[in-house]
């Protein structure tokens, strides 16, 4: 199963769901859904938006885990 990995990354950078939602233009709900991994699908442009609030790169967003 992929899932996000934004839980861990807004914690390295010490940022809040708060600030990324600031920083990205997203809807706070939209980010809690992410970090709770409670989507099923993301657009290509939310990717982007969250890889330059959070300097990475996409592949840096997933993490892959057995069921």
């Amino acid at each position: 199963m992929v899932r996000f990995n934004l839980r861990p990354l807004l914690r390295e950078r010490e940022m809040s769901p708060y600030a990324l939602a600031k920083a990205t233009g997203l809807s706070l709900a939209t980010v809690y859904r992410l970090t709770n991994n409670q989507s099923q699908r993301v657009e290509l442009e939310t990717i982007d938006k969250l890889c330059g609030a959070l300097k990475c790169q996409p592949g840096d967003l997933f993490v892959r885990t057995r069921r």
